[in-house]
C-alpha cells in the first residue's frame, strides 16, 4: 500500500508522514519486485519524501545492494548527492519493531545464555532453546553430541567466526546482513544446518545484483555487501518462534490434548525447550526462559533478579525455580506469552484484549500495552465510545485516544446533543490545571485538528463548518471559551 501511493496519489509529504508515524508503516517493506518506498522515492524524483525516509531509518547504506540500487534509480543529481552525502545515523532511524529489538538484544548482551559456542577462538554466547528451535541441525545437536554441554568448540578449518556470526544473526532476527567476500562461507553453513530458506534467499538477493551489474557493470566493484530480509524470512521466523510458545504453554491449555492423556505430551516439553524458569498461574505451569520475559518486561526483570525463591520445579532434564503470579487468568497470561515469543496477538473477543491490556500494564509489557489499544481501536463504535476514550487517558495510549477524536469528529452532530459528551468536555476543560478561561481544551482542540484535516473539497467544508459550528455552541451552553 504505501509503496503504490508513490503512483496512485498525488505527492502528499504530510500523507506519507501519518502513514508511518500514526499508522506504523514500516519504511523499509519490500514488494514482490524486492523495491522498498526509498527506491521508488528516488526513481520517482520525490526529494522531500527522499529526505524524510532517510532521516528516519530507511535503509541506504554506501557499497550495500539497496544503498547502490537508489543511488543508480535516483532521477535528479539533487537526490543523488543527498544519497551520497547522507551520513549521520539518527537515533529514529535505528528504530525497529520492539520484537526484533528484544531478539537482536539477546543475540549482542548474551543475556542468561546457557551455552558457549567456540569458533576458531572466538566464543558467542548463545541460547539453545532458539537455536533448536530455528534449527533442524542444533536442534539434533543439543540432543545427541552437545548434550548438557556448556561450552561448544566448534574448530573445523571452513567455519569462520565472522561466517559464524551472519548465521546467529539470522536465527535469532530473521535477517542478515553478510559481505560479498563471505557469501560462499555462509552458504555452507546454512546448507549444513539445513536452512534452506536462507540458502533461497541468498540466491535470490544474488540474482538481483547480477542483474544489477549487467546494466551498470561499474556496480560490481561498488556493491560490496547485501541484506538477506523479507516477508517469506520473517514468516520462517514467526513459525519458529511460534514452536517455543507450543512448549511454554501447559498442555492443560492447548486445545489438542490435556497433560499427559498421551506418552509424547509429557516428552514435548522436556526436549528442546531448555527452561530455566516456571511460572505458576492459577496450578498451570508454564516453563519459560528468563532471557525472553526480562527483555519484554521490566517488572519481570525485577522479578527474577530479585525475588526469593522458595520452591521449585523438577523435569526429567530440569530443576526450574518457580514463581507463583497471582490475580493473572492462565489463558491471559498464555496471551502474554503468545506476544513475548511470537509477536503476536490472539484474542477471542475485545473484552479478553481489555483484560490482556491491564495485564500487560500491570506488568509493565509497554508494547503489548499499546497494541492491545489497537485492537480496542478496531472495534470502536458508538456504545463503547466514551469508554475508550477514557481507557487511552488511563493507560497512555496516544493512538488510541487520537483514534476515539477522530470517531468523534466523525459523528460529532450526534454527540453534542448528548450529556455524556458535555461532561467530557467539562471534565477535560477542569483537567487543565489553573486554566484561564480562552485556554485551550485538549479534546476540543483534537475534534477541531480532525474536522479541518480532513477536508479536500467545498462539500466537506460545509460540513466541517456545520459541525464546528455545533461545537462552538456547546462550548457557550457549558461556558468554556476556547
Amino acid at each position: 500500500i504505501f509503496i503504490n501511493i508513490l503512483f496512485k496519489r498525488k505527492f502528499n509529504l504530510k500523507y506519507h508522514r501519518y502513514l508511518h508515524e500514526e499508522k506504523d508503516v514500516d519504511l523499509n517493506l519490500r514488494d514482490k519486485w524486492d523495491s522498498s518506498p526509498l527506491y521508488y522515492a528516488c526513481l520517482c524524483g520525490h526529494t522531500e519524501l527522499v529526505e524524510y525516509l532517510l532521516q528516519n531509518g530507511a535503509k541506504c547504506v554506501e557499497n550495500s545492494f539497496d544503498g547502490e540500487r537508489c543511488l543508480y534509480g535516483a532521477l535528479t543529481n539533487e537526490i543523488r548527492n543527498l544519497i551520497i552525502n547522507w551520513k549521520q545515523v539518527h537515533s529514529s532511524g535505528l528504530r525497529r519493531e520492539r520484537h526484533y529489538d528484544m531478539m537482536r538484544s539477546l543475540l549482542d548482551t548474551g543475556r542468561f545464555y546457557d551455552v558457549t559456542i567456540n569458533v576458531q577462538g572466538t566464543q558467542f554466547k548463545a541460547h539453545r532453546y532458539i537455536l533448536a528451535a530455528r534449527s533442524e541441525y542444533f536442534a539434533n545437536a543439543f540432543g545427541t553430541k552437545w548434550k548438557n554441554s556448556e561450552v561448544v568448540n566448534i574448530t573445523h578449518h571452513l567455519v569462520t567466526a565472522d561466517a559464524f556470526s551472519c548465521l546467529l544473526q539470522f536465527l535469532y532476527t530473521g535477517r542478515m546482513d553478510v559481505s560479498c567476500d563471505m557469501v560462499e562461507q555462509v552458504k555452507r553453513l546454512a546448507k549444513n544446518c539445513q536452512l534452506d530458506q536462507l540458502l533461497h534467499e541468498i540466491n535470490k538477493v544474488e540474482l538481483r545484483i547480477d542483474e544489477l551489474i549487467k546494466l551498470k557493470p561499474q556496480m560490481k566493484k561498488r556493491v560490496k555487501a547485501f541484506s538477506v530480509e523479507g516477508e517469506a524470512c520473517m514468516s520462517v521466523f514467526r513459525d519458529d518462534l511460534r514452536k517455543l510458545v507450543d512448549h511454554v504453554i501447559p498442555p492443560s491449555l492447548h486445545d489438542w490434548v490435556e497433560d499427559g492423556v498421551l506418552p509424547f505430551t509429557k516428552m514435548w516439553r522436556a526436549t528442546l525447550l531448555f527452561p530455566d524458569v516456571c511460572f505458576n498461574i492459577d496450578d498451570h505451569l508454564f516453563l519459560g526462559h528468563k532471557a525472553i520475559f526480562c527483555a519484554c518486561s521490566d517488572y519481570f526483570t525485577a522479578l527474577l533478579e530479585d525475588h526469593f525463591l522458595e520452591n521449585t520445579f523438577h523435569t526429567e532434564l530440569h530443576t526450574l525455580p518457580v514463581i507463583t503470579l497471582n490475580h493473572i487468568s492462565p489463558e491471559t497470561f498464555k496471551n502474554i506469552v503468545i506476544s513475548m515469543y511470537a509477536d503476536e496477538l490472539e484474542f477471542s473477543s475485545v473484552e479478553t484484549a481489555y483484560e490482556t491490556m491491564c495485564v500487560s500494564h500491570m506488568l509493565l509489557f509497554n508494547s503489548l500495552t499499546r497494541r492491545c489499544g489497537q485492537v480496542l481501536g478496531q472495534s470502536l463504535d458508538e456504545n463503547n465510545l466514551f469508554s475508550f476514550f477514557k481507557v487511552a487517558r488511563n493507560f497512555d495510549l496516544p493512538k488510541l485516544e487520537d483514534t476515539c477524536t477522530m470517531y468523534m469528529a466523525k459523528i460529532l452532530d450526534k454527540l453534542v446533543e448528548t450529556d455524556e459528551f458535555a461532561e467530557l468536555v467539562e471534565e477535560d476543560a477542569a483537567s487543565v490545571r489553573d486554566r484561564q478561561e480562552v485556554d485551550s481544551v485538549p479534546l476540543v482542540d483534537d475534534i477541531r485538528y480532525h474536522l479541518t484535516n480532513s477536508v479536500q473539497n467545498y462539500s466537506q467544508m460545509e460540513e466541517a463548518n456545520f459541525k464546528l459550528a455545533a461545537l462552538n455552541a456547546l462550548l457557550s451552553r457549558l461556558g468554556i471559551g476556547c
